[in-house]
């Protein structure tokens, strides 16, 4: 999935390679999927390892010969001085608890989204189950039947699953692991990239200890939905998109254009990645053939999905209600507005969840602002774009306020790499290094901690049960009660909205 990517990468030394190669990776899986579907090819296998896909990735950028040795989006120095990764040692140290709760998570509790077993992984089963991709978005009664939620969204997330679940010829939650785990080690990448491309290597480390501070970002990362690749989307138009107009190397605008896409395949909202991506192109005067490039691949790579949604159910964004002009089910959209009655406002204890979870995102962010990085500005539009989508979605989150909050994982990565830029202003050599690190360090022990617990309170709960507790989803999913539902509606589809409904009530039909 990755290789061929990253070969290219490596070709024509983009920054970070490694996340170049997934960017490219994933987003080719997925029109590869939709190829092998339109053909009436089965989803084997056989038929998506192809050495097609191999030379479909290669021609997307053979055309430019590599005459640079370091390209100039990449931030590394041409020669890394010996011991560099020794450099700011305390600061790296906050990186280990944060590794370690999403290792475990994504080991132990794995694919941990309250809807993931009836979504996103369940689109994943019935894909390897069937071999097809034909009841997907589900339009006809006999669609409902294989996939009983109404959904529209790009399967991106659930192409990556079938890829791990291929070789095994089960779906097993557990395979997925490496997958959460190289996007998180990724995300770190490139925030520090980012990060040292505007304030040295300083600015990257202390990036990267802000970000094991932030136990949502690292929540969101570890549950392996859409979330961690947003991020990844993302960060990868910000890193990969050149600052000026020469040079303006054409592979570096096909990996920005990728990187908008992938974030618009992950999930509707993040459509809004190629605007900001076009936006950028325009506002840093990028000549006008560049521009067109990263619109074409970036629209060129999301239009086949959306356009397919569009043939298959009559609403390219199935099943959101735009304006009434294109159908919707109205059994969903009902559903919605019962949300939105119940999540409309703010709960009790909201602005106190999203401080909890969220505190070090938002002091980069105002780190930022208050230490006037003007070479910056598009890290900022960037988090302010993510956070005007999250305001968005608020409302329309079935389980609630602190779930909402995931969406908010591409502006915590920006907000570290502003806050990394910035605090490494005020500690520009050894002075205040110490207090800052030593901060930074129980910061980052805390946020891990609650990480390990998201969305409940940690140190609510004894320690007795701290590695235990994230795994209640999966539990809950194997209650006695599931089974006797199972029994009484027979040969029946029935979807139970839980943990929503909980089912407390012993005497509930």
């Amino acid at each position: 999935l990755v290789l061929p990517g990253w070969c290219l990468a490596k070709r024509h030394a983009v920054a970070v390679p490694l996340a170049a190669g997934l960017i490219i990776g994933a987003v080719s899986l997925l029109l590869w999927i939709m190829f092998l579907e339109a053909v009436g090819l089965p989803l084997t296998l056989t038929t998506l390892f192809p050495v097609g896909l191999i030379l479909t990735l290669s021609a997307l950028l053979s055309r430019e010969k590599a005459s640079r040795t370091v390209s100039i989006s990449d931030p590394l120095p041409a020669t890394a001085a010996t011991g560099r990764w020794l450099q700011d040692w305390p600061l790296k140290l906050a990186l280990i608890p944060a590794f370690a709760v999403v290792s475990y998570r994504a080991i132990f509790q794995p694919l941990f989204g309250v809807d993931t077993i009836f979504r996103w992984n369940y689109l994943a089963e019935r894909m390897l189950e069937l071999r097809s991709l034909a009841f997907y978005p589900p339009a006809t009664a006999a669609d409902y039947v294989i996939y009983g939620w109404p959904d529209g969204i790009a399967p991106l997330v659930s192409g990556l699953y079938l890829w791990t679940y291929l070789p095994a010829g089960e779906a097993r939650p557990i395979l997925t692991a490496p997958l959460v785990i190289l996007q998180f080690v990724l995300l770190v990448g490139m925030a520090r990239a980012l990060s040292r491309r505007h304030g040295g290597e300083r600015a990257a480390n202390i990036t990267g200890a802000m970000l094991a501070c932030s136990p949502m970002f690292l929540w969101a990362v570890s549950m392996g939905q859409e979330t961690g690749l947003t991020a990844l989307g993302l960060a990868g138009l910000l890193l990969y998109l050149p600052e000026q107009a020469k040079p303006c190397p054409r592979s570096d605008i096909v990996l920005a254009g990728l990187s908008a896409a992938l974030g618009g395949l992950a999930r509707e909202y993040g459509l809004a990645f190629i605007a900001l991506g076009v936006a950028l192109c325009l506002w840093r005067r990028l000549p006008l053939r560049a521009t067109a490039l990263f619109a074409l691949v970036a629209i060129g790579a999301v239009l086949p999905w959306y356009a397919r949604n569009w043939l298959h159910t009559g609403n390219p964004l199935f099943t959101h209600d735009i304006l009434g002009l294109f159908p919707v089910n109205s059994s969903y959209l009902t559903f919605m507005n019962e949300v939105f009655a119940e999540h409309g406002t703010l709960p009790p204890g909201a602005l106190r969840n999203l401080l909890q979870s969220c505190i070090m995102g938002l002091l980069g962010i105002a780190a930022g602002v208050w230490f006037g990085l003007t070479r910056a500005r598009a890290l900022l539009a960037g988090a302010v774009l993510v956070i005007l989508l999250w305001m968005t979605s608020v409302s329309m989150t079935a389980a609630g306020f602190t779930y909402s909050l995931r969406v908010l994982s591409p502006a915590l990565l920006l907000a570290a790499v502003l806050g990394g830029v910035a605090w490494s202003r005020w500690v520009p050599a050894r002075k205040n290094f110490h207090a800052l690190a030593f901060a930074l360090g129980i910061f980052a022990l805390d946020g891990s901690l609650r990480a390990l617990a998201l969305p409940a309170h940690i140190y609510r709960l004894p320690p007795s049960q701290w590695l235990a507790y994230g795994g209640w989803i999966h539990e809950f999913h194997q209650r006695p009660l599931y089974g006797q539902i199972a029994r009484l509606t027979g040969e029946l589809r029935v979807i139970v909205l839980g943990p929503q409904a909980q089912l407390y009530n012993n005497n509930a039909h």
